[in-house]
């Protein structure tokens, strides 16, 4: 049997804004997620990422800051 995850990259959004800080979109995905000292607010690394990878941090974030975009 094969498990091979299968990849589908969406195109992901951040509003910083109604971020809490709680980092948990960080821990879950450093590679798309950062965090910016100075402005005391996370970044997106990537715009584009694992629709799952996506989901898991949206689930996890408290502020709702962080979305899929549609697909067009």
């Amino acid at each position: 049997m094969n498990n091979t995850k299968t990849t589908q990259l969406r195109e992901v959004s951040l509003e910083p804004m109604a971020c809490n800080g709680c980092r948990g979109c960080i821990e879950l995905n450093p590679d798309i997620f950062g965090w910016d000292d100075l402005s005391d607010r996370p970044f997106l690394i990537t715009d584009k990422a694992d629709e799952e990878d996506i989901r898991d941090a949206m689930t996890c974030c408290p502020g709702d800051c962080i979305s899929l975009q549609s697909e067009g």
